[in-house]
């Protein structure tokens, strides 16, 4: 069994690791970001060691003055915009521990705010893809798979490309016939568009 971390220690290694940050230029209002200068993991986010245990500092941090985090909630950056933030694991704001900046939010509002693509594609208002422009605001133009309803698809894009994947099957298969010295009633089998 894991013994309880000193939140003093804790802090105390916090405080030793944070440096004043930038104001965010697109959300002045919060103030500037306390900057992490520790370890950080692969992604960016800052990360702390103690008794071979690593903790997630924003978490931490939030968790320190709110309490636990609900089950199904995670910290979310204010400070970040992927409007205006570099992608990926050097946006300085992966590195912010203001406690002002962290709002406790669901992992899906988390994406959806991010620049991942996955956030990008669902706040999207317009379908740009090779069958479109569609607008995605109107119900029937957005199809929700019921195995995935968390993601969204362009739909008549999807019938497009559906049905052009039936028409590239069956040149296909027109194509494997001929060469295999079809003719006749093995040709009529297949029908053409």
């Amino acid at each position: 069994m894991r013994t309880a971390l000193d939140p003093g220690m804790v802090m105390e290694r916090v405080l030793d690791n944070l440096a004043p940050g930038l104001t965010p230029e697109h959300r002045p209002e919060l103030g500037p970001c306390a900057q992490w200068t520790g370890t950080v993991n692969d992604a960016g986010y800052a990360i702390l060691w103690i008794a071979k245990r690593k903790l997630f500092v924003a978490r931490w941090v939030y968790e320190h003055a709110n309490g636990p985090l609900l089950p199904g909630l995670e910290p979310d950056h204010l400070c970040h915009d992927p409007d205006y933030c570099t992608p990926g694991p050097n946006c300085p704001h992966r590195r912010c521990v203001e406690l002002a900046h962290l709002e406790a939010v669901t992992r899906r509002e988390n994406t959806i705010r991010s620049g991942a693509p996955t956030g990008v594609n669902a706040r999207k208002e317009w379908c740009t893809g090779q069958w479109g422009p569609h607008d995605l605001s109107i119900p029937g133009n957005v199809y929700v798979r019921p195995s995935r309803p968390e993601e969204r698809e362009c739909e008549p894009c999807r019938v497009a490309r559906r049905e052009e994947n039936i028409r590239a099957q069956r040149a296909a298969a027109r194509q494997a016939v001929k060469s295999a010295g079809g003719y006749g009633r093995q040709m009529s089998l297949i029908a053409d568009d």
